[in-house]
């Protein structure tokens, strides 16, 4: 017997692209049945250190935060349950849909291809800040790189315009940047 369950990957970065982005699939997207994985990824949060033998000729070491990390990665699991609870509550009436959270710890663009590819998922779906010119090319796009890269199903870029300004209003947690001069930026 063929099962119609389909799996959609929501990725998030907790801004309001990816609200919008949450609001679209429920309003536009998920059927009836529909597998739901809301996954977020958090970077490691590097701290650069100054070995006093090393100084001299201006060598710094590089290592991971493994307490901050954990920091975020905690608040991040909160987080991606509360978004999975919106989801939940703005599907279509009448639909009954799975949704599970999972946060990894990577590289967003490339854990979001991987657990795509791992889940078999039939979709992607991600909000993309439509960032341009000289931010897009120091911060790039997670989104591009998505879509660039996943190869073994669609992807479903959504973006911020007038059409979804009455997303603007949601209260979805936002997760605050992360507290250290050199963390990468958070975009997924």
């Amino acid at each position: 017997m063929v099962s119609n369950t389909r799996t959609i990957l929501i990725a998030t970065d907790f801004s309001q692209p990816s609200v919008i982005a949450i609001d679209w699939a429920a309003k536009h997207l998920i059927q009836n049945g529909d597998r739901v994985v809301i996954l977020n990824s958090v970077q490691d949060i590097p701290v650069v250190s100054m070995d006093p033998e090393l100084a001299e000729v201006g060598i710094r070491r590089i290592t991971t935060d493994t307490d901050a990390t954990k920091a975020v990665l905690d608040e991040a699991h909160v987080y991606v349950k509360e978004w999975a609870n919106h989801l939940r509550n703005h599907v279509r009436e009448g639909i009954s849909v799975d949704v599970e959270t999972e946060v990894l710890v990577g590289a967003p663009g490339p854990s979001v291809v991987m657990r795509a590819k791992e889940l078999a998922a039939d979709m992607v779906v991600v909000g993309t800040h439509g960032r341009t010119g000289f931010s897009h090319l120091i911060i790039g796009s997670v989104s591009q790189y998505i879509n660039n890269h996943c190869k073994n199903c669609p992807v479903v870029l959504v973006r911020t315009d007038a059409e979804h300004a009455a997303s603007k209003g949601k209260t979805l947690p936002v997760l605050p940047p992360i507290p250290t001069p050199l963390a990468a930026p958070r975009q997924l």
